[in-house]
């Protein structure tokens, strides 16, 4: 049987200093997909697909598996089916799941790479994905870059980290991770009932059902997922919204998710594989301060950018200075790189850990 068909997207392609962002967008603009690439966390992170040689550490109790150590600050968990590989073996691994928030990468034996020794060390990476699973059931018919990809990476980067979403029309859904789940609650908020209470209820949840699996594929979201939606009275409605969310889902995600029934409660639950990171748990991981200094190196670049000529003051939080002084991403270098040596950066005791100031002078 033929495979769904692929969406179509455009790709946006932004390089910041500090950060590469890369975003899928549908022919209708909608956001569907953000990868986050920081500098700092370059060759320090199990990728999606790469293919690794570690050590075998020890056998997890009651689990069906091991921790390998492959080089990295956090060991990856072995899916294994059979007997685990003993204590001390070098074993390949291609990752198939990455770390997520307290939990490790997740990786299974391939031996595809077997041939290549490595120089320095005897775990370590050893090669990218075959394919870059980013792409995974999309038709890229562009790439954009320039000043409108980083609009959108900006725009992109906001809607993955919101747990609000509003419902054209009205009505909202809020989507929260937890430690064991994630928890979504479609609320019909300020919308307008136009017809019968059942017809309300089944519109509403069927535009909620298309922006959950957008906002689940764009924020990388996954595991068990539990969805309170707004109640129902008709035994064809309630068939007619898992089916239109799983439909989405395959969209978004490019693949099959598995879904329960919905209960009489209107409660669904959904199971969604773990692929990359969470968008929230990579912008969360990251060192003290970064995160906002990549916001202030991303601003300044912009304002020198469209004044080619003027030569920026620019006032900073301590906990920004901190992070700019003690980095070792080498940002100065290519900030003077892109525009020129016309900068000064102080820091300011008086603003607030995330804040900064950019005044151009004259």
């Amino acid at each position: 049987m033929p495979g769904p068909d692929k969406l179509k997207v455009s790709e946006y392609v932004c390089d910041h200093i500090g950060l590469r962002v890369r975003v899928l967008a549908d022919m209708q603009g909608r956001l569907v997909r953000l990868h986050l690439d920081p500098w700092s966390t370059r060759n320090k992170r199990a990728e999606l697909g790469q293919i690794w040689r570690g050590r075998v550490l020890n056998k997890e109790p009651g689990a069906r598996g091991c921790l390998v150590d492959i080089g990295l600050k956090q060991p990856t968990f072995l899916q294994i089916n059979k007997t685990a590989p003993p204590n001390g073996a070098l074993v390949d691994v291609k990752i198939k799941s990455e770390a997520r928030f307290e939990k490790s990468a997740v990786s299974v034996l391939d031996n595809r790479a077997s041939n290549i020794k490595l120089q320095s060390s005897d775990v370590g990476f050893l090669i990218e994905a075959a394919e870059d699973p980013f792409y995974i059931g999309v038709d890229v018919a562009g790439v954009i870059e320039g000043e409108e990809a980083a609009d959108i990476a900006l725009e992109a980067i906001d809607e993955a980290l919101q747990t609000k979403c509003n419902l054209i029309g009205g009505g909202c859904i809020y989507v929260e991770p937890t430690r064991a789940l994630i928890s979504v609650d479609v609320d019909a908020g300020n919308r307008i009932n136009k017809g019968n209470r059942s017809q309300f209820a089944v519109e509403t949840n069927l535009l909620a059902a298309d922006a959950i699996a957008n906002k689940l594929s764009l924020s990388s979201l996954a595991g068990l997922v539990v969805i309170d939606f707004l109640k129902m009275t008709t035994k064809e409605h309630a068939i007619q919204v898992p089916s239109a969310f799983e439909g989405a889902l395959s969209k978004y995600l490019g693949r099959k998710s598995q879904l329960a029934r919905l209960s009489q409660f209107g409660i669904l639950e959904v199971n969604i594989a773990h692929t990359f990171s969470p968008i929230p748990h990579i912008v969360a991981s990251l060192d003290n301060g970064e995160w906002y200094a990549l916001r202030f190196l991303r601003e300044l670049e912009r304002q020198a950018t469209g004044s080619r000529g003027a030569f920026f003051l620019c006032n900073v939080s301590q906990r920004i200075h901190r992070w700019l002084q003690a980095s070792s991403i080498e940002w100065s270098k290519r900030l003077v790189e892109r525009i020129g040596k016309r900068f000064e950066i102080v820091e300011d005791a008086t603003l607030e850990k995330s804040e900064f100031k950019i005044g151009p002078q004259k």
